[in-house]
């Protein structure tokens, strides 16, 4: 029952952070609409990505790897902000299983970087994740 309670809150808490972000700018949110590959790092993972509609992305971290797939949307007048929502598999080192959900958004910088804030919950866990990425 404490579990249960504990899922709840969690879940109102990214259901809140997703509504936050997104209220900022939803009159102009957006289905990404360019392709893009990103080479990034996190304090989760060294990762590399593909953007589009949908990203997908393989990370490897000091004691996992791990992979993700989601919708991307974007806002800002030349599609600078990128919020995106998804699901992550992979498994650590000793061959345990990794499943869970993540959201997060990116600021695009320049023309080859971008900057961004993560939020994940992994078999339970809530974790945030900050990263810097190079545009490819």
């Amino acid at each position: 029952m404490k579990n249960f309670k504990n899922l709840k809150k969690q879940l109102a808490f990214t259901i809140l952070l997703l509504i936050a972000s997104l209220s900022l700018q939803a009159q102009q949110l957006r289905f990404k609409d360019q392709d893009e590959f990103n080479l990034g790092i996190s304090t989760e993972s060294i990762e590399i990505e593909y953007q589009n509609a949908m990203y997908i992305r393989a990370g490897v971290g000091i004691n996992k790897m791990i992979g993700a797939a989601g919708i991307n949307l974007t806002t800002g007048l030349f599609n600078n902000v990128r919020y995106y929502v998804g699901g992550r598999l992979g498994f650590t080192y000793t061959r345990e299983p990794i499943a869970g959900f993540e959201l997060g958004t990116d600021f695009t910088v320049s023309d080859t970087f971008t900057i961004g804030l993560r939020g994940m919950r992994d078999n339970g866990d809530l974790k945030a994740a900050f990263k810097i990425a190079f545009i490819l």
